[in-house]
């Protein structure tokens, strides 16, 4: 006896199963009320500015030039003099503002066939993942430039890459990390042979990154590009990849690992870390190929089979390329899952789940209990090292090849037989009936004044309708 099929769950219930995933860590947030992780810490660089003080030359600063937005906005909006509390408040409000815009540009994307869900599902996704990571979304300004990138993809699907290098500008001008994200749109617009849009969105890009910093440089000269030492200059952080191993090291093998505050975060100094240098740099190396050969040849075989891209194949790939960026760095702060926000919810819905339960262990890590990481607590360091192994499980997950499961049309009509036999038309219906009727009363007449005429028919003569006519040819035939 041959055993039942197991089904498989669809894509709504799995999406309403993230859905609670992210309600139950919100909740957990608010209850636990942490301390660690409040916007505070950007109170000293608007407070700053507001006082008069020139960024990167007369303080340091590591981030863009349009970082200051999100940061010193809310100081102005609530004044100069308002208690701490309200600046926290105000950068609560447009960081949820924003995040709003972002999921209204997601179901945009759903509707036009740009996610692998339905309109609904992709937005339950988005919540669930939003609410996951609640406390990073609200208190960080990464869903800022998370914003900025979605909203480039939307240009592009609407067919406008001079807008699309815009946004992406902006968004690079902000963060950064969205320059990684350029050479995929631009292979998306060459692999359909579009070459001026192509064109017109490297021009955007450029020109809109390049006024920014100009302006910066014109303020504060060389020192607008300081933020680019600080980055070079940071040492590994204890959530990135190695910094988990070297506390993993310290955790089972007793292999000292030193949590030291600096450049904003805090790093780890370990053995572990030097030892790790030459094998992370290949394993980043075999993920760099892995990533082009896989993307090439699927943007290859949509090119092929469909004369350009299908938006599936470059979400996923804008997804594994922003994978393989946090992944690769020496800094993976939790606020960078906000990168991930927009783009999980359109990815299918069992990748979508996962992403939700990273965004749980992102949570728990931080802020829920990063003290207890800070002094490397074995299960606090495991659940960091499980959350950085399922962002490399999705990564492979996602590039990996797949088979296509549709059906090939053949390609000749008959190639193979029928595997069930054709319809038959409904001959109950009264309309059939009276067709039938009508039909049957039309062949009978016709079949009775058949009969009646060939049986008048006598060999060599007429017929006598044929005797009886009034044409002059007849008149003129008879003898």
């Amino acid at each position: 006896m041959a055993a039942a099929p197991v089904r498989r769950m669809d894509s709504r219930t799995i999406s309403l199963i993230g859905l609670g995933i992210g309600i139950v860590s919100a909740i957990v947030v608010v209850l636990a009320a942490p301390m660690d992780g409040d916007p505070l810490v950007f109170l000293r660089i608007a407070d700053a500015i507001a006082s008069g003080a020139i960024p990167y030359l007369e303080f340091p600063l590591e981030y863009p030039p349009l970082a200051l937005l999100p940061l010193v906005l809310p100081r102005i909006l609530v004044g100069v003099d308002a208690a701490s509390m309200a600046y926290q408040a105000a950068f609560g409000t447009l960081s949820v503002a924003v995040t709003v815009a972002t999921g209204a540009i997601v179901a945009w994307l759903a509707r036009r066939g740009w996610s692998a869900q339905s309109v609904r599902d992709s937005l339950i996704v988005f919540l669930a993942i939003a609410l996951a990571l609640s406390a990073n979304v609200i208190w960080r300004f990464d869903i800022l430039p998370a914003f900025l990138t979605i909203a480039a993809v939307a240009a592009v699907a609407a067919g406008q890459p001079g807008w699309a290098g815009f946004a992406l500008g902006l968004g690079v001008a902000t963060k950064l990390y969205p320059a990684f994200l350029a050479p995929v749109l631009i292979a998306y617009y060459l692999f359909g042979r579009r070459w001026p849009a192509a064109a017109i969105f490297g021009f955007a890009l450029l020109t809109t990154v390049g006024a920014v910093f100009l302006q910066a440089y014109l303020v504060a000269g060389s020192d607008a590009l300081s933020f680019l030492n600080y980055q070079r200059d940071r040492g590994v952080e204890i959530e990135s990849v190695v910094g988990g191993l070297a506390l993993l090291a310290e955790s089972i093998g007793g292999v000292n690992a030193r949590v030291s505050f600096g450049f904003g975060s805090f790093e780890v100094e370990s053995p572990v870390v030097d030892a790790l240098a030459a094998p992370a740099f290949i394993a980043q190396a075999i993920m760099a190929v892995g990533l082009f050969v896989a993307g090439g040849l699927a943007f290859l075989s949509d090119a092929r089979r469909h004369g350009s891209v299908r938006p599936g194949t470059l979400i996923a790939y804008v997804v594994a390329t922003l994978l393989f960026v946090m992944l690769t760095n020496k800094v993976l702060s939790p606020q960078y899952m906000c990168w991930l926000l927009p783009f999980g919810a359109l990815l299918p819905a069992r990748q979508a789940l996962l992403l939700v339960v990273i965004s749980v262990l992102t949570t728990v890590v931080y802020p829920l209990a990063f003290d207890a990481l800070r002094a490397s607590d074995p299960l606090i360091v495991a659940l960091l090292n499980v959350r950085n192994l399922l962002l490399l499980v999705l990564f492979v997950w996602i590039i990996m090849p797949r088979r296509d499961r549709r059906p090939r049309q053949s390609v000749a009509m008959f190639d193979t037989p029928p595997t069930r036999p054709a319809l038959t038309p409904n001959t109950r219906s009264p309309i059939a009936s009276r067709r039938r009727r009508w039909a049957i009363t039309v062949i009978k007449r016709a079949a009775n004044a058949t009969v009646t005429t060939l049986a008048t028919v006598r060999p060599g003569m007429p017929s006598p309708s044929a005797r009886n006519t009034t044409t002059g040819f007849a008149s003129a035939d008879m003898p």
